[in-house]
């Protein structure tokens, strides 16, 4: 259930934009960073197109990260996370969270060619969420993944890191 809503909160922030003008609070990439090797192949976010949102209440937080590499005009491919954790405060996010049901965490990736889609949700794994503020977070993650509609179809993402500007709408 998680990975659901996990997987349409990423669609959600794809239908947002960033005119805040601002970025990361980090000396690499202003407009902020999302790489990881999927099956030993390097792939990096394009640059512009890595985004963050934190939903925090009373006692719960949620934070999801998303990131889109364009390969043509069209295909296209896009890789979510998101984590939520019983807290209040930013720095309460901050930890690991396993990949395997025990925790409220979720990657996904998508691969788009012409009209055809394939989705990948991740099973095993973990995400690090290293520093959450009030307007940036940073992390790193390592997942394999499972195509939704082929179960003998996988995937292995390592040496994860993103680092992305929060916007909230």
């Amino acid at each position: 259930m998680i990975r659901i809503i996990a997987l349409s909160f990423f669609l959600l922030l794809f239908s947002c934009s960033d005119d805040s003008g601002t970025g990361p609070d980090n000396g690499d990439n202003a407009l902020g960073s999302f790489r990881v090797d999927i099956d030993d192949t390097r792939w990096d976010a394009t640059q512009g197109f890595v985004f963050s949102s934190l939903s925090a209440g009373d006692s719960f937080s949620l934070l999801s990260v998303s990131a889109s590499k364009s390969i043509s005009i069209t295909e296209s491919q896009a890789s979510a996370l998101s984590v939520s954790a019983p807290v209040s405060n930013l720095s309460g996010l901050e930890g690991t969270y396993a990949l395997d049901g025990s925790a409220a965490a979720a990657l996904s990736f998508v691969t788009t060619a012409s009209e055809n889609v394939v989705s990948y949700l991740s099973y095993s794994g973990q995400i690090i969420i290293t520093k959450v503020t009030a307007s940036n977070v940073k992390g790193t993650f390592n997942a394999m993944y499972v195509n939704t509609s082929d179960p003998e179809d996988t995937i292995m993402m390592s040496n994860g890191s993103f680092n992305a500007s929060i916007i909230n709408p």
